[in-house]
């Protein structure tokens, strides 16, 4: 006889029920957290953007450390307003700590910004749990700096119409506000014929470096020794200690390099003559080149600040030039091949040679002293950025009188990623372009962003 089957209807039941609770516990849980998560987001991103906004402050804070930390907060407060506003998606008891700058030490500091707020839950409050904490903190790392800003003043600076050495002068006392004169380092530098360190860098320098830049002249004679204008940023650059900072130079000009220093080869006898050969001295042209007009010898470093106007003066020791030095073919026999800042048969020397022709004997070139200062300067730039300093140049070009900036060369000094002869194995700089006065404030904003993304 066949036994009929049990039957088991009615147990399906109670399983669906107990299924359906725990099915639709999993689902508010997961409503409820993908809700914080969104807030968590939130709150990370603010943080962050706090932590970062605080390092880029830090230049404008005063005080001891704790003093600095107490006004960092109104720059927290106004982040959070924007990134995070009080009761985003219904969360409440929005809080953060104050925010806490430490001192690593090799010339760093890190800011910590640290956030809480609480989530409302929909579902979970059913076991009992009616809201979530969510945290979130952030660190953001400033670098100390040493920074040398070189100015051009030449001549065509005022030449231009309407002339544009006012709007440089604004420009680079905004550049100067931007560093931290409590750690950062800045150092100012001006070349024309000639080159002057006006502020070795040191701290506390807002002060006196913008009164430096407010008194500076330029005069319609003054021409563009580029090349001695770099060396000297540099000089002062390697001679401070060693401290974990960022090295960077700021070099700005509006034209072409017309003027160059050598050990030239010279008469030591008869009129006009020198006391030694070689004798160092600049020797420049005038903007446009040709043929002529070209002038020397004379001394490489400004005597006064601010500079004379015009700003060179004659070399000592040499007799029988006209008042202004315009009768040097007769005195100069050739230039030499290289330049050595410190002494001819000492290191470094920079080779005249380069991507433009030149000769060694054509003393009445304007286009050859071009053709050279061009080349020095981009021996220099690149002697400087393989230094043990690890020195970063920016570049700034101004479109000038006769002969506007260069675009190609300031980014080959720079070691501008657009450049032609970019090197991935040298530090990475930034030309920045300005075609007139009116956009100059413009690029030294630029640049100054550019330096403070680098240290932080």
């Amino acid at each position: 006889m066949r036994r009929k089957p049990r039957l088991s209807r009615g147990q399906v039941i109670p399983v669906v029920v107990v299924l359906s609770f725990f099915l639709f516990g999993l689902a508010g849980l997961a409503v409820d957290l993908v809700y914080a998560y969104v807030v968590k987001a939130k709150l990370v991103t603010a943080v962050d953007a706090a932590a970062l906004a605080c390092a880029r402050a830090l230049p404008r804070m005063t005080g001891t450390e704790t003093v600095q930390e107490a006004q960092l907060e109104t720059v927290v407060a106004k982040l959070f307003s924007v990134n995070f506003p009080s009761g985003y998606l219904m969360s409440r008891s929005l809080s953060w700590v104050r925010p806490d700058i430490t001192n690593v030490g090799d010339g760093t500091r890190t800011v910590e910004v640290q956030a809480t707020v609480r989530v409302p839950t929909f579902f979970m409050r059913l076991a009992g749990y009616e809201s979530l904490p969510m945290a979130a903190s952030a660190k953001s790392v400033r670098r100390d700096v040493n920074v040398i800003l070189v100015l051009d003043r030449s001549g065509s600076l005022v030449l231009v119409s309407p002339p544009a050495w006012d709007d440089v002068q604004d420009a680079a006392r905004y550049f100067v506000n931007q560093f931290d004169e409590s750690r950062d380092m800045l150092g100012l530098v001006s070349f024309g014929s000639n080159s002057r360190l006006d502020f070795p860098p040191a701290t506390n320098f807002k002060a006196p470096v913008g009164a430096m830049i407010t008194a500076m002249n330029s005069h319609p004679n003054n021409r563009t020794n580029s090349s001695l204008g770099l060396w000297t940023g540099f000089e002062a650059l390697n001679a401070l200690p060693e401290r974990g900072a960022l090295n960077v130079i700021v070099f700005f000009t509006d034209g072409q390099p017309t003027a160059f220093v050598n050990h030239h080869n010279v008469r030591t006898s008869g009129s006009p003559s020198c006391t030694s050969t070689p004798k160092e001295g600049v020797y420049f042209t005038d903007q446009n080149g040709g043929s002529g007009d070209t002038w020397g010898l004379f001394r490489k470093s400004a005597l006064t600040n601010p500079t004379p106007n015009p700003d060179y003066q004659l070399v000592t020791g040499c007799v029988g030039l006209n008042g202004n030095g315009k009768n040097v073919s007769e005195l100069v026999t050739s230039f030499r091949n290289t330049w050595a800042p410190n002494g001819v048969g000492t290191s470094p020397s920079f080779s005249i040679f380069g991507p433009r022709p030149v000769s060694t004997s054509n003393v009445t070139s304007g286009d050859n002293v071009i053709n050279i200062g061009y080349n020095l300067t981009l021996n220099v730039a690149s002697y400087i950025r393989q230094s043990s300093k690890q020195v970063r140049i920016f570049s700034i070009g101004l479109g000038g009188y006769l002969y506007p900036a260069d675009d190609a060369f300031l980014q080959a000094i720079s070691n501008d990623p657009a450049s032609s002869t970019y090197s991935p194995n040298e530090p990475t700089g930034l030309y920045v372009y300005s075609p007139d006065q009116t956009q100059l404030a413009q690029a030294f904003r630029r640049v100054a962003a550019e330096v403070a993304r680098l240290i932080q």
